[in-house]
């Protein structure tokens, strides 16, 4: 599994001594002497080096084909986001997808799948939700929930997200597009070895939740891109739960890049999530008290 740096930790991955700069970030591996598998230290911290400036008190060596270099660097510690329990806490509300979220004028973090009152349609959805949390922290099932605007996707999904978050596993919580827009970031700034950081972060999310599947501009660079993400999940058996307006049969018809997708998906759950919009549902109300 690949290390979770304490936040804020950016490893340098420069495979060339000339290449380093001031400022670059080398991990330091020790050898276990605790349980956790992404620290090995029973203290619950982290270790770097910081490549610094002349004044610098310390130095790490760094070896190359040239032989042994010093770099003056300075060593300084971090909480382990796995093991040390606030931080991980902290970790996984920052990388949940949820920070300033709202929905129904709630914000997205307090969303409780316990407190997610199913209108008309939408009872089955809550019920296979359920199922999902049960599995933790084992989870293995892919899902897909499916339905027209305001029929409790999005909402369900949010609430799966902070199911696992408060059980001590990490779900993220995004949109096809949002994934796209990430990616696309990091290939506009020309940095190759920061997309494939960023692609990496979306593959080895313990459960990654895309809302809006159907919203894509499905252009060559896009389909490939989402496509390889959700490949490389389902080789690696990490669970991914979706939403989308369209049903699979839809979804399948609107371009063979979501028709492949579909095929990923469908070993998985499919949920029909009717009834109508809430939204619509309130405004009516609201319109005839008035």
């Amino acid at each position: 599994m690949p290390k979770i740096w304490p936040d804020g930790w950016r490893i340098a991955k420069r495979n060339r001594v000339e290449q380093i700069e001031v400022g670059d970030r080398f991990p330091v591996f020790l050898e276990a002497s605790g349980e956790c598998e992404n620290c090995h230290d029973a203290s619950g911290y982290m270790f770097s080096w910081i490549v610094r400036g002349r004044n610098a008190v310390e130095h790490v060596f760094h070896d190359s084909e040239e032989g042994e270099r010093v770099l003056p660097a300075s060593l300084q510690s971090g909480p382990c986001p796995m093991c040390n329990l606030k931080a991980r806490a902290d970790w996984l509300e920052r990388h949940s997808g949820l920070l300033g979220l709202e929905l129904e004028g709630k914000k997205a973090l307090r969303l409780r799948l316990g407190r997610f009152d199913p209108r008309a349609g939408q009872a089955e959805g809550k019920a296979k939700a359920i199922d999902l949390v049960r599995e933790i922290p084992e989870l293995r099932t892919w899902i897909l929930f499916h339905g027209d605007n305001g029929t409790g996707k999005t909402h369900l999904l949010m609430c799966l997200t902070n199911a696992c978050r408060v059980a001590n596993v990490w779900a993220h919580y995004t949109t096809s597009e949002g994934i796209l827009r990430k990616l696309r970031d990091t290939f506009e700034q020309k940095t190759i070895r920061t997309t494939e950081a960023m692609q990496s972060y979306y593959e080895q999310a313990e459960v990654l939740v895309i809302d809006e599947l159907h919203r894509v501009k499905w252009t060559e660079w896009a389909s490939e891109k989402l496509f390889a993400i959700i490949e490389n999940r389902h080789t690696l058996g990490l669970p991914t739960w979706f939403a989308s307006n369209k049903a699979p049969l839809e979804l399948e018809e609107h371009c063979e890049e979501l028709k492949a997708i579909v095929s990923r998906i469908s070993a998985g759950i499919m949920v029909a999530m009717t009834g109508v919009d809430w939204r619509q549902d309130v405004f009516e109300r609201w319109s005839g008290d008035g």
